[in-house]
């Protein structure tokens, strides 16, 4: 009776006389207690104004064609290493959210920007500078939005702020701003410093001022959904009336009167406060992607920091030469040395202990927690890096006993390299250690 209660349901379930909603529990043990096959077709719903359209729309990315080199078709960001992590740190959720944000803009060049910035401090390396010793050397892509490299930009910034504003003899902390709009950000940027290009041009501007620092700032209003650039300046001079200066910004600007001027009492901090603003965007964590991609786009290629007047001519936000490396010289690996440590090997756990001991970017490197010794005395610093040097060589030559005489053959032989091309994504930075 079960069999063939099984075999009739299953039967009118095939001929589509039932619908899946007419099938009660009480018949399932019924129907799979006999061999049988069950077919259940799912029917499509009618299309109603309740309910989603039968086909959904899919989104086709096209191939990269033949004509599409490697550098300008776009790639996929990589989720995080290990290393990039503890690189970013407490800055990681905000890295992400904009690489998130450039990679799902339409235009391809902030999509290549995304793939530049998932990468960097991704790939690092023990490499012998011109003197022969070990040094980190850490990819990085160098772009204004990234968390560590804007950061590492602000603080050389900082450093050379507070040796211009040292030398002057009277120096005011002055603040222009803008009205506020709802045109685009490139615009109200353009226009901004425009008008401040207008107000070195003044009469009154050349009597007072004779020459200074000024830095641009970026900030949104949440309420009202607008932009407020504005700039900072840092200048030496004679005595300014605040009524004069709100006087000549308002007949240049139009429609903006708002200034600020006041004396600077301390100088190292003053520096400090302007050049924090080329490494940071106050809430960019929490923008939504439209406001991260018009921020990517108005900062693209413009100068964040700069000199004006009699200070004009140093460049204070300059890209870091890279290092001279010698190329001679062979270390191995962070992969290599963490798989010597591994397997129990001398040479490597001195390796991590003396890194230990240099702390900084180096136990970074080998996820140590660093000790406060060679940090902040150079003497001890310069002792424990031709220890890392002695210690890394020494491992190189037990891991590949070959390859530095092979090296050396091949380089004694071989006439020299040609000059390598400019390179156009990561570069190879020496970390301030």
């Amino acid at each position: 009776m079960a069999a063939q209660c099984g075999h009739s349901l299953a039967a009118q379930r095939c001929k589509g006389q039932w619908p899946v909603a007419s099938l009660r529990s009480a018949d399932w043990p019924s129907l799979f207690q006999a061999p049988c096959i069950v077919v259940l077709v799912c029917r499509p719903v009618p299309q109603t104004t309740n309910h989603l359209p039968n086909k959904v729309p899919t989104m086709s990315i096209p191939e990269p064609t033949s004509l599409d080199s490697l550098e300008t078709s776009v790639r996929t960001p990589h989720p995080p290493t290990p290393l990039q992590r503890r690189f970013f740190g407490g800055t990681e959720w905000t890295w992400q959210h904009l690489i998130s944000c450039l990679a799902e803009a339409p235009d391809s060049k902030l999509n290549k920007r995304a793939v530049k910035l998932s990468e960097c401090c991704k790939y690092s390396a023990i490499k012998a500078d011109e003197h022969g010793r070990a040094v980190p050397a850490l990819a990085r892509c160098k772009d204004r939005i990234c968390p560590i490299c804007s950061r590492t930009r602000g603080f050389a910034a900082a450093k050379k702020a507070e040796e211009l504003i040292g030398a002057m003899n009277a120096p005011r902390f002055l603040t222009l701003t803008l009205k506020h709009s709802k045109t685009p950000l490139t615009h109200q940027v353009d226009r901004l410093m425009d008008s401040f290009r207008n107000l070195r041009k003044s009469d009154l501007w050349k009597e007072k001022v004779t020459g200074g620092i000024y830095t641009l700032e970026l900030t949104r209003n949440k309420k009202s959904d607008e932009w407020h650039p504005h700039l900072h300046v840092i200048f030496d001079g004679k005595f300014m009336l605040h009524s004069h200066l709100k006087d000549e910004w308002s007949r240049i600007t139009g429609d903006s009167n708002i200034v600020d001027i006041r004396a600077v009492h301390d100088r190292k901090a003053a520096a400090y406060y302007i050049a924090e603003y080329i490494s940071k965007a106050p809430g960019i964590g929490q923008w939504s992607n439209k406001h991260v991609c018009e921020f990517a786009t108005a900062l693209h290629g413009r100068r964040l920091i700069n000199t004006i007047g009699n200070l004009h001519g140093k460049k204070l936000d300059s890209k870091p030469q890279l290092p001279k490396l010698d190329h001679t010289k062979f270390f191995p690996s962070i992969c290599e040395v963490q798989k010597a440590i591994q397997d129990q090997n001398e040479k490597a756990i001195t390796a991590m202990a003396i890194a230990r001991n240099l702390g900084g970017i180096w136990c970074r490197l080998f996820n140590q927690k660093g000790r406060s010794g060679g940090e902040n005395c150079p003497e001890k610093r310069d002792e424990y890096l031709c220890q890392m040097t002695d210690v890394l060589t020494a491992l190189y030559d037990e891991l590949f006993p070959h390859s530095r005489q092979n090296h050396n053959r091949m380089r004694d032989a071989q006439p020299p390299p040609p000059p390598k091309p400019k390179q156009t994504t990561l570069q190879w930075d020496q970390i301030p250690y």
